[in-house]
């Protein structure tokens, strides 16, 4: 999975999540600022950050994830890699433990190799 963040937003819609058959859930911008993960498949909202600025930072912090376990050569170096990941979303403020959160489910699948 990776993030493309948009340039010009198309109406709340900031950023689109990318698989390998294409764009899949897309990243809103709400009324009160905060950011939202919505798939098409889901009913519900998964909460990806409390604000525009947070949210750009944790997206090039996952997308970096990505390049950087993708090069990782053991399950070492992929763990140290997601455990890096995991510092970065805490200091950018974006991992809470509320549930719903995005970035809590994406770590816990990237830590049992699955992304």
């Amino acid at each position: 999975m990776r993030i493309h963040l948009i340039s010009r937003p198309e109406n709340e819609v900031i950023a689109r999540e990318e698989q390998l058959s294409g764009f899949e859930g897309d990243f809103v911008l709400a009324k009160d600022g905060v950011i939202h993960y919505i798939h098409p498949t889901e009913c519900l909202p998964w909460f990806a950050a409390p604000d525009e600025e947070s949210f750009r930072k944790a997206a090039a912090a996952w997308n970096k994830y990505g390049v950087d376990v993708g090069d990782s050569t053991s399950e070492e170096e992929a763990m140290a890699i997601v455990d890096q990941l995991r510092s970065e979303l805490a200091e950018i403020g974006v991992l809470n433990s509320a549930g719903g959160n995005l970035w809590e489910v994406l770590l816990e699948q990237a830590a049992d190799g699955l992304l």
